[in-house]
């Protein structure tokens, strides 16, 4: 979207600054002008208009009196815009009158200006001459009226029965007054300070100008046989429609007005048939424009709206043609793939604008490629060109994978990428490669890619997959215990169904071929994955149940004596993280025994160990809904994208909110938060690029200008760390994933494998974004839509433009470079949207949930 500003004195000349970008919702001009300020002048305006596809649209405005400019300084002020009496933005700009253009007082009398150097005033009474023409005498004298001369220099009064020119308002002055003799001719007089001077009746004093009409009829005439190709004809009729817009309503509707209108309106026809007939964009778009300055009647339906209605309708039907005669191409997966999706896309845009339905021609198109292109992706698949076919489904969007019967192509694509990142980690290998803080996020990457592919898997095939990998692996993986460890820390993750019966008699036989020390190394580094949370009964050895099974027996029968060496030996076993529970009884009896302080608790002796602390709370905090509703209103694009099913909203209103308190995900955030603070402190172009967003990264999220509004002290902006880039994003969700806020079985750690931008998690900065992946539900009557409104650390951002992005590369920049995300400007390369992703889950922490409804 490009944006420009209009300044305009009253009616006269107008400015315009250059169109530039819009940067989420902003701005910035580098432009200086100015306009002549006539004595007159009452009023200076200003308008902030975005560039379309027929003409500009009005976005908001504002104006000022001349006097305020001339009064005040103006400089660097910040001025509202309104849209009817709707606040919509704010335009900051200078604005100072110069010695040159500042208004005068009014002056009595007239200068004629038609002779040369001359500063008295002439009296005129010859027709056609230059200068002024003294009405005083001979207004009622019809001799005296004078024609419209083109070649008269001053001023010149028109017609006096149109009530235009200039017309002498003082009463003639009396000989005693003016110091004549007896018996000479009367005159008025023009001295200054002695008349009130001549007023000019040219313009009415509402704006309208007597002569538009005659005007604009004598140019018409210039044109009896108009011909729509003729850029001088074309410069007629504008000048014709502007001097039209200068009339009076009353004018307008006169015998003259209609006539003059009648004349216009099959003149910007033609240009617009011309137009059609000729395929040509910019000549359709003039004809808007035109048919937009001709002054409306009071009609449902004017010029303009019907010709935008009938341009709508040609796009349409052109783009439904275009798309029929890709159809075969398409169906190979080749580029024409693109421009199939891409004339789909125009004909959605245009049919709403057309007033016509053209889904049932959409879907019938759909059908007839989905055999082809299906077939094309499964024998991609089947040669193991996974890529492509990772690339068919970004070309293809979401919203039409199912009529295209690609459903189970994308959930193979899924398994199949999943099971790739996973081998990967569990290799030996890897676990000796790398740092560690670098290969636990690829861990976390592939646990997140992996869950991904379970929660859409119904058959179970991804889940099949998994526990083989991870059966066939586990011998070979127990000679490292850090490859053991992460295994375990899968299967814990994981939970898949049915593990316990195929892989567990596996896991018990490696452990009991691993010796003492590799099993409490293993346990304890399961743990320190895990969060110290627990691994399940079937994971640990046998021999740690036997010494758990031996302390609940003495804590049962209260064998003081044998309880510290029963709890001892269970914590040298590794049970400290996996036997949490019966430990935490042994200790408080053993506190009780020996009186040990109240500070040495169990969380001191599990070595700071965090217990899951999940929760959440309604949000009734007035001012924060307030904002939350503002995020919403202001992130809120008109844009539809391959992703939307259904109809596109035009407003989002919020319902409702709740805040999510998890301590065990907020810690490891704000541990992975220290790190890329860190990172990106030995990172100078990171500190440029956080610096600079407008130049590196086209502009900041449009999140952050409303949040940057607020308080210091706003829930919004406490604890923001700008040297890690945090803001503020939405993820679309469901109600099912909503409630299960407060369960071990909600998390953000879902990836996205055949995203366009690699398997990752994908962040919106518009609310209309996020929501094409929302799932409502029916709640109290009304259907509400959840979303996650999440902090993201960005770090250091690898900015991509590219129509046809390399996922690999972007996941590997991210995981084992030194970037630590990716915007993904789709809003450059397509006009939809910008994203922002992430392949650590650590770097996200959903912090409230938004329940808003849609309005059509």
């Amino acid at each position: 979207h490009r944006l420009f500003v209009v300044a305009q004195i009253d009616d006269g000349p107008a400015i315009r600054t250059a169109a530039v970008d819009e940067a989420l919702g902003s701005a910035r001009w580098s432009f200086q002008a100015e306009l002549a300020c006539p004595d007159a002048a009452r009023n200076v305006s200003f308008q902030l208009r975005r560039e379309g596809t027929f003409g500009s649209r009005f976005l908001g405005g504002c104006q000022l009196a001349v006097t305020q400019i001339a009064e005040a300084d103006l400089r660097n002020q910040v001025l509202p815009l309104y849209e009817s009496s709707r606040q919509v933005g704010k335009l900051r700009l200078s604005l100072a009158l110069s010695a040159g253009i500042r208004p005068e007082p009014p002056r009595r009398g007239l200068t004629n200006l038609a002779a040369g150097g001359a500063s008295t005033l002439v009296n005129h009474s010859t027709r056609g001459s230059g200068g002024l023409l003294n009405r005083a005498s001979t207004f009622e004298d019809s001799e005296s009226k004078p024609s419209f001369s083109r070649g008269a220099s001053g001023l010149v009064s028109i017609a006096p029965e149109a009530g235009s020119g200039l017309k002498n308002l003082v009463e003639p002055v009396h000989q005693a007054r003016a110091g004549s003799k007896e018996g000479s001719e009367t005159r008025p007089s023009f001295a200054r300070g002695a008349s009130q001077g001549l007023a000019n009746l040219a313009v009415r004093e509402d704006g309208s100008r007597p002569t538009a009409v005659p005007h604009a009829l004598e140019l018409l005439a210039e044109v009896p046989s108009f011909d729509p190709g003729s850029e001088e004809h074309r410069r007629k009729l504008a000048q014709a429609l502007e001097s039209l817009r200068r009339a009076s309503g009353e004018d307008l509707q006169g015998a003259l007005g209609r006539r003059a209108l009648q004349e216009c309106s099959p003149k910007i026809e033609a240009i617009f048939d011309e137009a059609l007939r000729l395929g040509s964009e910019k000549d359709a778009n003039a004809a808007l424009w035109l048919a937009g300055r001709l002054p409306a009647e009071d009609e449902e339906v004017t010029l303009q709206l019907s010709l935008r209605r009938r341009w709508d309708n040609h796009c349409l039907t052109e783009a439904l043609v275009k798309a029929q005669r890709l159809l075969e191409p398409a169906g190979a997966a080749g580029p024409e793939l693109e421009d199939f999706m891409e004339a789909l896309d125009f004909a959605e845009f245009h049919a709403p604008r057309a007033q016509r339905s053209a889904s049932a021609e959409i879907e019938s198109l759909l059908a007839v490629l989905a055999p082809s292109l299906c077939a094309t992706a499964e024998k991609k698949l089947a040669s193991g060109e996974v890529h492509k076919v990772e690339a068919i489904l970004a070309t293809v969007g979401s919203a039409r994978l199912e009529t295209l019967r690609l459903a189970a192509v994308k959930q193979e694509v899924q398994r199949l990428r999943a099971m790739e990142l996973l081998e990967a980690v569990l290799s030996p290998d890897f676990a000796r490669s790398g740092a560690m803080e670098q290969q636990r996020r690829k861990l976390r990457h592939a646990i997140m890619t992996v869950k991904t592919a379970l929660a859409s898997d119904k058959a179970g095939r991804t889940a099949q997959s998994v526990k083989d990998l991870v059966a066939k692996g586990l011998p070979r993986s127990f000679a490292s215990a850090t490859a053991a460890a992460w295994t375990l820390h899968v299967l814990r993750e994981l939970q898949l169904p049915g593990a316990e019966e195929e892989v567990g008699p596996t896991i018990a036989s490696c452990f009991r071929s691993a010796d003492a020390a590799l099993t409490v190394q293993i346990l304890h580094e399961a743990a320190l994955l895990g969060d110290a949370a627990p691994l399940p009964d079937w994971i640990l050895p046998e021999e740690l149940k036997v010494r758990r099974q031996l302390l609940r027996h003495i804590l049962a029968a209260g064998d003081d004596d044998k309880l510290h060496g029963a709890c001892q030996s269970l914590v040298e076993m590794g049970g400290l993280a996996a036997c949490q529970t019966d430990l935490q009884q042994g200790f408080e009896r053993l506190q009780s025994l020996f009186r040990l302080p109240a500070a040495w608790s169990m969380e001191a002796l599990l070595r700071g160990s965090k217990k899951k602390l999940l929760a959440k709370n309604k949000v009734t905090d007035s001012s924060l809904l307030s904002t939350f509703a503002m995020l919403l209103r202001d992130t809120t694009l008109s844009i539809r994208t391959r992703d939307r099913a259904g109809g596109l909203p035009s407003r989002y209103e919020l319902r409702g909110a709740v805040e999510v308190m998890n301590a065990g995900a907020w810690a490891t955030y704000q541990q992975r938060r220290e790190g890329i603070v860190q990172d990106c402190a030995h990172l100078p172009e990171a500190a440029k690029q956080m610096e600079n967003w407008q130049d590196a990264l086209a502009g900041e999220p449009m999140t952050a200008a409303p949040v940057a509004g607020l308080m210091p002290s706003h829930a919004l902006r406490t604890d923001m760390h700008q040297k890690a880039n945090e803001f503020w994003f939405f993820h679309g969700t469901s109600h099912a994933a909503a409630e299960g806020i407060t369960s071990d079985d909600f998390d953000l750690t879902r990836a996205n494998p055949s995203g366009l931008f690699g398997a990752g998690l994908y962040f919106a900065e518009s609310i209309s974004k996020a929501d094409e992946y929302v799932h409502g539900e029916v709640v109290n009557g009304r259907v509400l839509y959840p979303v996650l409104l999440c902090r993201v650390c960005l770090g250091y951002v690898f900015y991509c433009a590219e129509r046809r992005p390399d996922r690999r590369q972007l996941e590997t920049r991210c995981l084992a470079e030194r970037w630590h995300s990716v915007l993904g400007d789709r809003r450059k390369t397509s006009g939809t949207f910008r994203e922002f992703i992430v392949y650590d889950s650590e770097q996200a922490f959903p912090a409230y949930i938004l329940y808003y409804e849609r309005e059509a």
